[in-house]
């Protein structure tokens, strides 16, 4: 199984839980592996942030698009195969800031949501592993119901 969840939530997860840091950087007191194929950073390193998207028709739905393409793209897809080799059908959790870091409460303040590029993830996972089950935590749920179809 899969967990999405943040990294303060990630603390409620049961023990045998491995847990990765799929954020560009880790809060201080953190020291979780990284699962850096996750991050929300392309080939050049720019990041790829919501506000990017905030004067778009449908911002929401264009972010998810942009960080699908990135994680579609051969490289990164790749790299994402390979990670999920590595884990060995064990049960893994992958930790992001939201909605706990400064952008997300912003976000919550201003519209009344964030958006969390684990939900993303959790999109990305189920349209090209099904058979992996995923276990989104209520901040991320709450968020993939904003920008999916059914996940």
């Amino acid at each position: 199984m899969i967990y999405l969840t943040s990294f303060k939530r990630s603390r409620e997860l049961p023990s045998e839980v491995v847990r990765y840091s799929a954020a560009v950087y880790q809060p201080k007191g953190y020291k979780m592996w990284e699962a850096s194929c996750f991050k929300i950073t392309d080939s050049d390193r720019k990041w790829i942030r919501p506000r990017e998207f905030i004067d778009k028709k449908n911002p929401l739905i264009s972010y998810r698009r942009a960080l699908v393409n990135l994680y579609d793209g051969r490289v990164r897809k790749n790299k994402i195969e390979k990670f999920l080799d590595d884990c060995h059908g064990s049960d893994i959790a992958l930790c992001c800031w939201c909605p706990y870091e400064k952008a997300a409460v912003r976000q919550l303040d201003q519209f009344g949501s964030f958006v969390c590029h684990l939900s993303v993830v959790g999109y990305w996972l189920k349209e090209n592993h099904p058979e992996i089950p995923l276990w989104l935590d209520s901040d991320r749920l709450s968020m993939a119901v904003l920008t999916q179809k059914v996940l």
